[in-house]
């Protein structure tokens, strides 16, 4: 009987937490945007790069000093023989006039 007790109270500390925590109201002061990145100068390298993709197809794109755009294109699945993640494309956008 004495088990059944101390299971009681753990289940009742439990839904008390559970339920304490559900009604905290949300930050109101804080924006989503301002954890939006922004690229406000131009990179030099991959290193200064921003990761995209969706787990499968992987992409990092960054500018270099004149303007360029450059895209390092990798897939989740394309390993060499040595067990390295290969990149499987360079892609650079150049325009001219560059805007």
């Amino acid at each position: 009987m004495n088990d059944d007790n101390n299971l009681k109270q753990i289940l009742f500390f439990f839904l008390l937490i559970v339920f304490s925590t559900s009604f905290v109201p949300a930050q109101s002061g804080k924006s989503v945007a301002a954890y939006d990145v922004v690229w406000d100068s131009l990179g030099t390298n991959e290193n200064s790069s921003m990761p995209l993709g969706n787990g499968d197809i992987a992409l990092n794109a960054w500018t270099e000093q004149n303007g360029d755009i450059v895209l390092l294109i990798a897939k989740s699945d394309s390993w060499s023989e040595n067990g390295e993640l290969l990149k499987l494309g360079r892609v650079r956008v150049s325009l001219k006039p560059n805007p």
